[in-house]
């Protein structure tokens, strides 16, 4: 596994990345995640800014998949995370030995952070 690529751990961005590729989809959430309603056009215009980012081919799949519609652009911001990425790798079939060489940590880290869930932070509305 390559470590300078953040595992992709946005379902919508991992949609995007399976047409263009993972590193053009993370190369557009780097530049343009969180944006909404952003048009797509039927034709892959080699001038256009998405076109420069991206690169021909990806931009061309792109507007192939989502020409003529709006595509909201997810941030990937998760991906930051160790936690997040944990469980990027976890669903991706890793083992927590696995994941703990990849990230740099212990084993024990890792199963603490995969089997934490609400029980480890007070519910606000016990009193309720």
């Amino acid at each position: 596994m390559d470590r300078t690529v953040p595992p992709i751990v946005s379902a919508r961005l991992e949609e995007i990345a399976q047409v263009i590729g993972p590193v053009a989809a993370l190369r557009l959430a780097e530049a343009m995640g969180g944006q909404e309603k952003c048009y797509i056009p039927h034709t892959p215009h080699p001038g256009h800014p998405w076109a420069l980012l991206l690169g021909a081919d990806a931009w061309a799949a792109l507007c192939q998949e989502y020409g003529g519609t709006h595509i909201d652009v997810p941030s990937n911001a998760l991906a930051r995370s160790h936690k997040a990425r944990m469980g990027a790798l976890k669903r991706r079939g890793l083992s927590h030995r696995a994941i703990a060489r990849e990230l740099g940590c212990s084993e024990r880290w890792v199963r603490m952070a995969l089997n934490a869930g609400d029980e480890r932070q007070p519910d606000l509305f016990a009193g309720d």
